[in-house]
C-alpha cells in the first residue's frame, strides 16, 4: 500500500501492521542506519563545501534499488531533508544544541560506530577539500574522536595513556563529538570568511598582521 492509498483508507493500516510489524533485528538495523545517516549529514553540513542533496542522499538510500513508489520516495527524501535542516540549524546556533544520533541497542548500550561510519562516508565525498583541516595541527584534533571510534582502530595505546578502561574512554570520545563537530563547522566557516578578506587587510584571526602574511598561507 502506498502513501496516497493509506491517506484515503487509514483503517487499512491496522491489517497491514498485523502482517508487517518488523522483528527486533529489523528495528535494530533501522536504528543503526538512522545513526549512519545522521553521521553522513553532519559531515556534509560541517564540511568545506556545499553538497547538493541528490549527492549525499545517495549514500543513505537507493530509491531505484528499493523499488519504492513515488509517494514513498518523496516521504523518504522529505524526512532526510527535514533532518538535514535540523542539524544545520543546530550548528548555526539557531536552535537547540547539536546532538549526534548514536545507536542504542535494546539493552540501552550506546555505540557511535554507525554514526562514525556515516561521518567518514560524508567526508569521502570531498576528500581533497577536507585535506586542509587534516594538515592543520590545531584543527586536526577536531576529528580525533571520529578516528578513534572508527571500527577496527586499536585503542590500547590511548587506554594506557589516559588511565581509563576501554568503556570509560569510549564514553569520553562519544561525549567529545558534539564539541568537535561545532569546532570543525566553525573552522570551515572561518576559512570561507577569510577568502573574502583582501591580501593587505588585517587578518581575521586577530594576530594584527596582514592577511597575506598570516592565515592566507
Amino acid at each position: 500500500m502506498n502513501l496516497s492509498q493509506l491517506i484515503k483508507h487509514p483503517q487499512a493500516l491496522v491489517s497491514d501492521l498485523r502482517v508487517s510489524i518488523p522483528s527486533q533485528s529489523v528495528l535494530s538495523e533501522g536504528r543503526r542506519h538512522m545513526s549512519y545517516a545522521n553521521g553522513v549529514m553532519t559531515a556534509v553540513i560541517a564540511g568545506p563545501e556545499d553538497i547538493g542533496p541528490r549527492e549525499w542522499i545517495s549514500l543513505i538510500i537507493d530509491i531505484d534499488e528499493l523499488g519504492v513508489d513515488d509517494d514513498a520516495a518523496y516521504v523518504a527524501a522529505s524526512f532526510f531533508a527535514t533532518e538535514y535542516e535540523r542539524i544545520e540549524s543546530s550548528l548555526k546556533g539557531n536552535s537547540e544544541a547539536y546532538v549526534p544520533e548514536f545507536f542504542t541497542d535494546e539493552h540501552g548500550q550506546e555505540s557511535a560506530t554507525d554514526w562514525v561510519d556515516g561521518f567518514w562516508s560524508g567526508v569521502r565525498l570531498r576528500p581533497t577539500a577536507w585535506a586542509a583541516l587534516f594538515k592543520n595541527d590545531h584543527a586536526r584534533g577536531c576529528v580525533a574522536p571520529m578516528y578513534l571510534l572508527t571500527d577496527g582502530v586499536d585503542l590500547q595505546e590511548h587506554i594506557e595513556k589516559s588511565g581509563l578502561d576501554r568503556h570509560e574512554l569510549l564514553v569520553q570520545l562519544r561525549q567529545a563529538i558534539p564539541e568537535c563537530v561545532h569546532a570543525m563547522y566553525d573552522y570551515w566557516q572561518n576559512r570561507l570568511a577569510m577568502r573574502k578578506v583582501g591580501r593587505n587587510q588585517p587578518c581575521p584571526c586577530g594576530s594584527g598582521r596582514k592577511y597575506k602574511k598570516c592565515c592566507l598561507n
